[in-house]
């Protein structure tokens, strides 16, 4: 199984599942609940009969709960894309895997290796945004990240945001 936002191909068939959303190490914002819906995409090279997702904790995953498989769609053409969402709870990273079946049989599967749910702050403004003044700070915990435009990555001093 290939983890991350790449294609994964299935041994035998030849079918490639592709995961666009999230993407690793992103975090989308919690609810007054303490949990959120966690956006997938992909697209799927050949026709499928149904399309599941699901969380497991990954490290670092201290206070979520994993989630069974869900449906995210069915009768899904060769060459089209999916959309879905899980329900998670806030606490750390998530491992989540989709895989595609065919006949009851899975032909695609692909993962992404860090996906949560929790905070999520948007700063602006100039070197000190991206940590270049003076007391820089440095993360005590990986679930620290950034976007630097392409990927989300663990937060450094200072920033590579060019």
């Amino acid at each position: 199984m290939f983890v991350g936002s790449r294609p994964a191909t299935a041994g035998d068939t030849g079918a490639t599942l592709t995961i666009t959303a999230p993407l690793s190490r992103q975090v989308v914002q919690r609810d007054d609940q303490n949990s959120a819906d966690l956006p997938i995409r992909g697209s799927v090279t050949d026709a499928v009969d149904v399309i599941e997702a699901k969380a497991d904790l990954a490290e670092g995953g201290t206070s979520g709960k994993a989630t069974p498989w869900t449906v995210l769609g069915r009768d899904v053409a060769a060459g089209s894309a999916f959309t879905g969402r899980l329900h998670l709870a806030a606490g750390g990273w998530y491992r989540i895997t989709v895989r595609a079946s065919q006949g009851g049989r899975v032909v695609g599967e692909a993962a992404v290796d860090k996906a949560g749910v929790g905070e999520v702050f948007i700063t602006a403004g100039q070197s000190n945004s991206a940590n270049f003044g003076s007391s820089k700070q440095a993360a005590k915990d990986d679930r620290v990240v950034y976007f630097n435009g392409q990927s989300f990555v663990m937060s450094r001093t200072p920033q590579n945001c060019g």
